[in-house]
């Protein structure tokens, strides 16, 4: 990941801002809120646990979890990787939480639309999602 301004965003808005996220650095859409990460950095921030959730967040999120598959519309976005410019599929991150993310296939890093993060957030610490 680079703290410079010149990756770009997958959404066509423009340039990622570097930020800290939970004490963690991110690339982040000033536009669209799309957050670019590495694995190594969303897997630290999901063992930080700093964010507290409240029920209402809990509610809104967890019954939206738990599905399989990649919905047709994820499939058919395309979307380049902002380091190396290649199509970065769509995933459902661990399988089955129904989340779906965006992942280099050369591992320069991850795609998280709006909201994204605090799903995954959440998702792992429900009790029956313990394991990173």
């Amino acid at each position: 990941m680079t703290t410079e301004k010149t990756l770009r965003c997958v959404n066509s808005c423009g340039f990622l801002n570097s930020n800290q996220y939970e004490g963690v650095e991110v690339e982040v859409c000033p536009q669209c809120k799309g957050i670019w990460l590495s694995f190594d950095n969303l897997n630290q921030i999901i063992r930080t646990q700093r964010r507290v959730w409240t029920e209402t967040q809990k509610a809104e999120i967890l019954p939206q979890t738990g599905k399989t598959g990649v919905p047709q519309e994820e499939l058919e976005q395309h979307r380049d990787c902002p380091e190396c410019g290649e199509l970065m599929p769509a995933f459902n991150y661990q399988y089955s939480s129904g989340i779906i993310i965006n992942k280099c296939k050369h591992n320069h890093g991850l795609w998280l639309d709006r909201g994204e993060l605090n799903k995954i957030q959440i998702y792992k610490e429900a009790p029956n999602n313990f394991n990173v």
